[in-house]
């Protein structure tokens, strides 16, 4: 059974929503930018409609060069550290 159709065959019995710095979302998941993904690879994960929001990279009205290398670390015991700065 796919997500969408799990959706439909059960009930939503508890209100999820909450209001975060002003901003109302219909729940508090909120995925994190970067790491949770994007496009498809998201549907795998959760069905879209149940989060409340998606945390998006820095945003500006002017391009910026990002931080200088190196820019990737590689963490103990696996997986990386980044900062990019883009």
């Amino acid at each position: 059974m796919n997500l969408l159709a799990r959706r439909r065959a059960v009930p939503h019995t508890v209100d999820m929503r909450v209001t975060v710095g002003g901003v109302a979302l219909a729940s508090p998941i909120v995925a994190a930018s970067g790491t949770f993904g994007h496009g498809a690879e998201v549907l795998r994960l959760v069905d879209p409609a149940r989060l409340g929001a998606v945390t998006v990279k820095s945003l500006a009205a002017f391009e910026w060069d990002g931080n200088p290398a190196p820019r990737l670390h590689a963490a103990t015991g696996g997986g990386m550290l980044n900062s990019v700065g883009l």
